[in-house]
């Protein structure tokens, strides 16, 4: 009887959705034509994969690896003191090779809060390295850190070097295990939280009395995040010359959660955002293929002028 009940309460859930027209799947959206050469696109909650562009060909993840800098960080935040010394040893090397950092200053008293910001907002290679000493004492140990936890999450392709994703060539992974550390990441509401915000004031130090003013790498040239039927909520993203344009993000779509990775896009910050103009698209895909028919046709009808609102900015 039991089991006969719940056939019925399926098939008048199914006809109701039907009758409203709702999409049923996702099974059309199609990432073969994005700019970037390497994705996939899943349900955040229940990993459900949607689409993939070899997922599992190995690519280096730049930036994207201070997802598990972050992530190791957040775990261990009650062991930290509560101000962290940034070591001054750490710039020369990050001067000399161009590394983005979030505006901290050798021998600067930082809160470590302050300085996980640093690392998932501006992307800051001496916020990565300070927090990764505080917990490891060194950061190679912190980075065996990294590399256990890859394991227990699955990550199969996936090595780390170094917590900053400088250039190593033996520092890889593929989109699809880096969709599975962001699913990770979005569990600790600390991150989600982190990763979803747009600009963030430090706590005043000697060295920045009036504090520093960090940007998501993000919200900084997406300025409208809105997509059809929901909006693109944040993300991690990535570029090196070897890695390209790379980018972990997550939206929240006709009340469900997608993650979309990318990587390997052409381009610079200076030049056409590619990774970024094909997160809008799939967003913008999926959100059609989930509004209710009669919605979908009349949002067709605007496409070509919504992408131009919505375009990246190229300012």
């Amino acid at each position: 009887m039991k089991k006969i009940l719940l056939v019925v309460v399926a098939l008048l859930t199914f006809l109701i959705n039907a009758s409203l027209g709702f999409a049923q799947d996702l099974k059309n959206v199609d990432l073969t034509n994005i700019i970037s050469p390497t994705a996939i696109l899943i349900e955040a909650k229940t990993s459900k994969v949607i689409a993939k562009k070899y997922s599992d060909r190995k690519i280096y993840p730049a930036s994207m690896v201070k997802m598990m800098t972050g992530l190791i960080v957040s775990e261990h935040m009650n062991r930290l003191q509560r101000d962290l010394t940034v070591p001054a040893d750490i710039f020369p090397y990050l001067n000399r090779v161009g590394a983005s950092t979030a505006g901290f200053v050798a021998n600067e008293k930082v809160q470590p809060m302050d300085l996980l910001y640093g690392v998932m907002l501006p992307s800051g290679a001496e916020a990565a390295i300070t927090l990764a000493r505080a917990i490891g004492g060194s950061e190679q140990r912190f980075v065996a850190m990294m590399n256990d936890k890859a394991k227990k999450l699955g990550m199969k392709n996936t090595n780390f070097t170094n917590t900053t994703g400088l250039p190593n060539t033996n520092q890889y992974s593929t989109v699809e295990d880096m969709s599975i550390l962001l699913q990770e990441v979005l569990k600790d509401k600390r991150l989600k939280r982190i990763i979803s915000t747009d600009k963030y004031r430090t706590s005043p130090t000697k060295a920045h009395p009036k504090r520093i003013t960090m940007e998501s790498t993000i919200f900084k040239f997406i300025p409208n995040p809105k997509v059809t039927n929901g909006e693109l909520l944040g993300g991690k993203t990535g570029y090196t010359r070897a890695a390209g344009l790379c980018l972990a993000s997550f939206a929240k779509i006709g009340g469900t959660e997608y993650i979309l990775v990318t990587a390997g896009a052409p381009g610079t910050y200076r030049t056409k955002r590619s990774h970024f103009i094909d997160a809008l698209a799939v967003y913008n895909d999926v959100g059609e293929k989930t509004l209710p028919k009669e919605k979908s046709k009349k949002t067709a009808k605007a496409k070509k002028k919504r992408v131009k609102e919505e375009k990246v900015s190229e300012k």
